[in-house]
Parts: C-alpha cells; structure tokens; sequence
C-alpha cells in the first residue's frame, strides 16, 4: 500500500448506497460517508456499522434493523467483522414489500 491510499487525517472515505424505504428516508440515493478511524478501528461489525450509519442519518432508525447489509458486494451478518478502505461501497438494503 502506498502512502498516498492512506486515509487522509484518521478518517474513511465509503461510498453508502441506500435502497427502497432508507433511500426514500434519508432523501438520497447514495453518498459519501466519512468514518473517523481514531474513534473505532477500519474493522468492526456489521452492527457496529449499521450503527454508524444510523448516527450519520438517524431516520434510518426504522429500517435498519431489518435491513440486509452488503460491503463490497458482499452481505454482512450483525456479528460478522468487516474491514473498511477507503472508496468501499457499503450497501443498507431494506426488506421490500409487495405482493
């Protein structure tokens, strides 16, 4: 790894993509989500993600719960430990109703 791909001042660049109702709840699509790692490491749990998005957009408290998660392109269990890079795309994906 190059010096330049270190995050920049202890933060974390992703790229979080919203779906369905946490799309329609937080009024966008997709954007940048800026992690501080001096206050948790680029490696923690899928609940402990969640949780940081729902800090950023506490709208997303309804859906998140009960919402898949996927870090690059790859679903996330609440137990299960991700680790986060600059650029990642990090995906909250709730239940879609229909009949």
């Amino acid at each position: 790894m190059d010096v330049e791909d270190l995050p920049a001042q202890g933060n974390i660049s992703v790229k979080l993509l919203l779906f369905a109702k946490a799309r329609e709840l937080a009024g966008c699509s997709s954007t940048d989500f800026t992690i501080s790692i001096g206050a948790v490491s680029n490696k923690l749990t899928g609940g402990q993600l969640k949780g940081l998005i729902v800090e950023r957009f506490p709208r997303l408290t309804s859906v998140a719960d009960n919402s898949l998660l996927a870090v690059a392109l790859n679903y996330v269990d609440v137990d299960d430990s991700v680790e986060l890079y600059e650029g990642v795309e990090v995906a909250l994906i709730p239940p879609i109703g229909g009949g």
